[in-house]
């Protein structure tokens, strides 16, 4: 559990390097593009100050999850 909430403190922290972030999510170099498009707009600009504590993880089964956060609550997703 505690490697899963790391990972996705990586995920939501703006000052980790995308390639980083990207690398903890499935799917991560097909979207990868898109992220770093949308990091060069003022919402990105924005995000990269952006934190967030994981208060809980739930497995669903083997490759999903889900994370708790007060600033994401409900955001769920699969790890690699």
């Amino acid at each position: 559990m505690a490697a899963i909430t790391a990972n996705w403190k990586t995920v939501f922290n703006g000052k980790a390097p995308i390639p980083a972030r990207l690398a903890l999510v499935e799917d991560g170099a097909q979207v990868a593009a898109f992220v770093e498009a949308q990091a060069k707009t003022s919402f990105g600009a924005a995000a990269t100050g952006s934190t967030a504590t994981v208060s809980s993880v739930t497995i669903a089964s083997s490759r999903t999850c889900t994370a708790e956060s007060p600033r994401c609550s409900g955001w769920s997703g699969r790890m690699p």
